[in-house]
């Protein structure tokens, strides 16, 4: 009887000196398992995310954003401009290509957004993407696919090649509360 204890307790303190082995290895591996090729460095953008509310610029907080290679998504890229183009003709047709266009769109972004890095605006509307390439275009794309009430929104910027480290990105969406008010009709009010 006292050998299988003796045995049972060699055999837990092995069991816990590979495990400490193992752990050990798999923490000089992390460290070292993704060495940077030369010329790749590591890059991350950081901004915010801007909108209109009552006449006034609000930062939008907790809107998802994706961040895409420019080369991925050229399509996605050609529809925002679409989108911009339909936006800016403000016509009673363009309402519903603008709708037609919008949901093309939520369909590409979900389609592709397992090629992105996903991130979301804190309280204050402000974002950080990591794990970005240097020298490397992106698609950064504000829109959110997931609340169907809160009617549809987009916010786009294209970056141009990221430097190393982090890159500031002006504000997508509005960038002053002048944006924010209607334009004013011109000629005297009817009577």
């Amino acid at each position: 009887m006292l050998t299988v204890k003796f045995k049972t307790s060699l055999v837990v303190a092995v069991l816990i000196g590979l495990t400490l082995a193992l752990a050990a290895e798999g923490c000089r591996q992390q460290k070292t398992a993704a060495p940077e090729s030369p010329g790749t460095k590591q890059s991350e953008v950081l901004g915010f995310v801007t909108d209109c509310f009552e006449n006034r610029l609000i930062h939008r907080k907790n809107m998802p954003l994706y961040v895409f290679s420019l080369t991925d998504v050229p399509k996605i890229l050609d529809n925002l401009r679409r989108l911009d183009r339909v936006r800016n003709a403000a016509t009673p047709q363009s309402a519903s290509e603008f709708v037609s266009l919008y949901n093309e769109l939520a369909r590409m972004v979900e389609a592709a957004r397992s090629h992105a890095v996903a991130v979301r605006t804190d309280r204050s509307g402000q974002f950080i993407a990591k794990n970005l390439t240097g020298g490397q275009e992106y698609l950064v794309l504000a829109i959110n696919l997931e609340e169907e009430d809160a009617g549809p929104f987009y916010g786009y910027l294209v970056t141009g090649k990221l430097r190393s480290g982090r890159n500031t990105l002006g504000p997508i969406g509005p960038t002053q509360e002048s944006d924010c008010r209607a334009p004013k009709a011109e000629g005297k009010p009817s009577e």
